[in-house]
């Protein structure tokens, strides 16, 4: 089950994350999904600015270690799939964008 919910309002790509029962915690799945929909938002044309926000009292406790632990481990990074923006740009293309996170 994806946390991560988008949906596009006029020029804007709302990008909610949507688990506030774990202080909306990243999982890499919720990164992957938060990298599509910054993909999706550097090739659209009639986007022009992303709001990212999580729901619930928590923007986000940050990631979920035990999940993360191995790809911090494998001395490889997170790896960005095709058609994929990586959020916290480190590798790869960056989005060209603005996101305003609240």
């Amino acid at each position: 089950m994806s946390y991560i919910e988008t949906r596009q309002v006029g020029h804007i790509l709302e990008i909610k994350v949507n688990r506030p029962e774990k202080h909306n915690a990243l999982s890499p799945e919720m990164y992957r999904d938060i990298a599509k929909a910054y993909g999706e938002l550097s090739r659209n044309p009639d986007l022009r600015v992303a709001l990212l926000y999580g729901e619930g009292q928590h923007m986000t406790s940050g990631v979920e270690l035990d999940k993360w632990a191995p790809i911090f481990g494998n001395g490889k990074g997170f790896e960005i799939g095709e058609g994929e923006i990586d959020p916290f740009g480190l590798t790869g293309e960056r989005h060209s964008k603005p996101v305003v996170m609240a």
